[in-house]
């Protein structure tokens, strides 16, 4: 198996352990139909089996049934060409779809976990980033909503999905979702690693519903993936929801740009009515290096809960926040993390917001990590925080441990046993295992496993516990000390 570059040899090891057993409820029924892909199979198969395979994957997306599965072979797989825009892989009706096989497995469960090298490619053409020749999604699903109270709309499961780029060209009706635009659908997202994308809006990911449908939010699980160096014109560099609900759990953001606000994540327009409460969350999940850009009006570096209509709802749960900037030092409430918009609901819980500046332009003391009045409990907060809330830190240095991944430097975990962050956070605010993400098919507990798939809750005796109680040993952030 290829080790994701941004996993820690922990990680890694915890990771080859989870993929046997992370799809256990997506098994294959006895009355499940599935057609497979893979690309080195000759032209003609039938794609019932994998000696008689589809080679490409237009051709499982058109003839699997609904509620159908699809199995893809690792391989790079390119759409086929039209002109003169490139409309990608295109979902109008429920399935799965999982990448990372090798080519010979009998059950989702035996995958090797290619996922990295099961790659979806919206550069068509060869020339990476020219909206000429690039899909302008790679993967678009529209009109797909779930079974209330059973099977999701869509998953996706083990691909890398790169080069797409939504282009601006005012005649074209979708302008966001380089590298998948979901309109009115509810789609579930594991173990996808959305790369080099471009789009005005949600360059990795377009979230939405529009017209007479837009009353209701649908639903969004994202769990064990990656958002990596996506480029958005305005909003949602990784992510640009609305109209949604649902969580991201286990998942990275690195190095997405946007130029008006959310570098990593933008959200907006939540639901009214019936379902005014719903929050899209974010758990266990890292923000390195995301930056909104527009010089004197950029908000929020990492994640902008943003202003459409009725606002934004989320809650941020042991997640780690670190280098993520804002081109606006004249605005000392721009959020160099985290904006919430007045129009917005946002708490923070259990999370490490730390060294979020941008190193060209200094901004900190002057710009906190938070704009807005977000609720923040028991997380560390350079600089402090004095807005609602409680139980905060504001430390010198949490002390994170830095590990280089080609040119970036990632904070990955707490050094040693001297962190103040350690063993200082509260239990009772981690979420439930909605998305299964330990595959035990328990969703009743707590969400049992941090981002490197080891045990949430880890008391290290020789630390005084200063967490809440009765359980005071959670660690703040998105990794729990060994």
């Amino acid at each position: 198996m290829i080790i994701p570059q941004h996993l820690t040899l922990r990680a890694a090891a915890r990771r080859l352990v989870l993929i046997g057993v992370m799809a256990v409820g997506a098994m294959v029924s006895a009355e499940a139909q599935v057609r497979y892909v893979k690309a080195a199979a000759p032209a003609g198969g039938n794609g019932l089996s994998w000696a008689t395979a589809f080679n490409t994957l237009e051709a499982a997306i058109t003839n699997v049934p609904q509620d159908g599965e699809i199995w893809v072979a690792a391989a790079t797989y390119k759409p086929a060409v039209t002109v003169p825009v490139q409309t990608g892989y295109v979902i109008t009706k429920r399935m799965k779809i999982y990448g990372g096989f090798r080519g010979n497995e009998g059950t989702i469960q035996a995958r090797k976990g290619y996922f990295l090298q099961t790659i979806l490619d919206g550069d068509v053409l060869g020339t990476p980033f020219n909206p000429s020749d690039d899909a302008s999604h790679v993967i678009q699903v529209l009109g797909v909503p779930g079974v209330t109270g059973s099977a999701p709309g869509v998953i996706i499961d083990g691909f890398q999905i790169t080069h797409g780029y939504a282009s601006t060209d005012p005649v074209l009706a979708n302008k966001g979702g380089g590298g998948i635009l979901s309109q009115c659908s509810d789609l579930d997202l594991a173990n996808c690693f959305i790369r080099s994308c471009c789009a005005p809006n949600g360059a990795g990911l377009f979230f939405g519903c529009t017209g007479l449908q837009e009353i209701l939010p649908h639903r969004l699980h994202i769990k064990l993936s990656e958002f990596n160096s996506n480029v958005a014109d305005q909003r949602g560099g990784g992510i640009y929801g609305k109209l949604l609900k649902g969580e991201v759990v286990n998942t990275q953001f690195l190095s997405n740009t946007a130029t008006i606000e959310g570098g990593g994540a933008y959200l907006a327009n939540m639901a009214l009515g019936a379902e005014s409460t719903a929050t899209f969350d974010f758990t266990n999940c890292t923000f390195w290096y995301n930056h909104a850009d527009f010089y004197g009006g950029s908000f929020g570096g990492g994640i902008s809960l943003g202003f459409l209509i009725n606002g934004a709802r989320s809650v941020i749960t042991n997640c780690s926040m670190a280098f993520n900037f804002v081109n606006n030092c004249q605005n000392p409430s721009s959020g160099q993390a985290v904006f919430v918009d007045s129009h917005s609901i946002g708490t923070i819980n259990n999370s490490i917001l730390h060294w979020n500046d941008d190193p060209q332009l200094p901004c900190n003391p002057f710009v906190s990590p938070i704009g807005g009045t977000p609720t923040v409990n028991y997380s560390q907060v350079q600089g402090a925080w004095t807005g609602p809330g409680g139980n905060n830190l504001s430390v010198a240095d949490p002390l994170f441990t830095n590990v280089s991944v080609g040119n970036l430097t990632l904070v990955v975990n707490l050094s040693g046993t001297s962190s103040p962050c350690i063993d200082a956070a509260d239990y009772a605010r981690v979420p439930l295992d909605n998305l299964d993400v330990d595959g035990d098919g328990n969703f009743g507990q707590l969400l049992p496993i941090d981002l490197a798939g080891s045990a949430r809750y880890f008391n290290i005796q020789a630390i005084n516990d200063t967490g809440a109680p009765p359980n005071p040993a959670l660690d703040m952030g998105a990794y729990e000390h060994p």
